[in-house]
């Protein structure tokens, strides 16, 4: 599994990719998606607030400051719109996310759901470890990060006040 801490180094593959809010055992998967560029949406997402999920034009929203976390699973056929369409249905089965786009499923990606092998290939995929995670602070995390520099600053202040370095002013 790939796990990162920067949005910038998410590649830029087709994926199914769940966001996910709260901290260690309380992380719930919020929304399930999917897109043919991860990098792209997940800008559109979290940094542009840009995404019909994020807007706030919809009666639920999601708050994307509020995201510690995005998950995503990545297969050879997520190329493929109908496919990646079909895995996400199967991945809002098995991840059971709160909030989740539906639109309308095409008749191919109908037929897929509806292949038991395509299903329990893609309720597989979505019970093991994803592709990847990328880890998110929250603005608590930023602002303990904060007190915990200026905490520091200070100690090295008064270090430096407390040396007679002979420094001429």
């Amino acid at each position: 599994m790939n796990e990162i801490d920067e949005l910038s180094d998410l590649p830029n593959i087709p994926s199914v990719y769940a966001l996910c809010g709260g901290k260690q055992k309380n992380k719930t998967v919020s929304y399930v998606g999917c897109t043919k560029e991860l990098h792209r949406r997940m800008e559109q997402h979290l940094i542009r607030h840009n995404s019909s999920i994020t807007t706030g034009t919809s009666i639920v929203s999601l708050n994307p400051d509020l995201v510690t976390e995005v998950r995503w699973w990545s297969h050879e056929r997520f190329i493929e719109k109908e496919f990646r369409e079909a895995a996400k249905e199967i991945a809002f089965t098995v991840l059971e996310p709160e909030l989740c786009s539906r639109k309308k499923s095409t008749k191919k990606s109908q037929e897929m759901i509806d292949d038991e092998e395509f299903t329990q290939e893609m309720q597989e995929l979505f019970e093991r470890e994803p592709s990847g995670t990328l880890h998110l602070d929250n603005f608590d995390d930023l602002r303990s990060k904060i007190r915990t520099l200026e905490n520091e600053v200070e100690k090295l202040k008064k270090i430096v006040s407390g040396l007679d370095i002979g420094i001429k002013k």
